[in-house]
């Protein structure tokens, strides 16, 4: 009984966890990723195998419909649909890249799979260049 109870109380401090954790997703309209939000992506892409930290990272976004997003939209997207059925890639910038993208680190493409964004990088990386004067950077 006792571990039964044990159990119970894991699993509602767990979703307590979790229901906060979401709520701190996207708060700030800044590219600049807080603790909640780059621990979110390091746990999306822990199956990518990707050598790139997020912590303190500025990152942009790049819907399926071809639009670059801005954090909060990306975040208020995330919190209004299933998570687990969302589709993630990652461009991460190199050093020449960021220098002429706005301070950006990677941009993360919501709805595309990570081997077609690799196909799509260029179009996406003008895509963003284009929008270096707008309110993302």
């Amino acid at each position: 009984m006792k571990f039964k109870l044990l159990v119970l109380l894991f699993c509602m401090l767990s979703f307590g966890l979790f229901a906060q954790q979401k709520d701190s997703l996207g708060l700030y309209n800044i590219p600049l990723l807080n603790h909640q939000e780059s621990q979110f992506f390091k746990e999306i892409f822990e199956d990518e195998e990707l050598s790139f930290d997020f912590s303190q990272r500025r990152l942009a976004f790049h819907d399926e419909d071809g639009s670059i997003k801005d954090k909060q939209s990306f975040f208020d997207r995330v919190k209004a649909q299933n998570i687990s059925k969302m589709t993630y890639g990652i461009i991460i910038l190199d050093e020449n890249e960021q220098r002429n993208l706005g301070r950006f680190d990677a941009i993360i493409i919501i709805g595309i799979p990570q081997d077609k964004t690799i196909e799509m990088r260029e179009e996406i990386l003008k895509k963003l260049q284009s929008k270096k004067a707008c309110s993302l950077c």
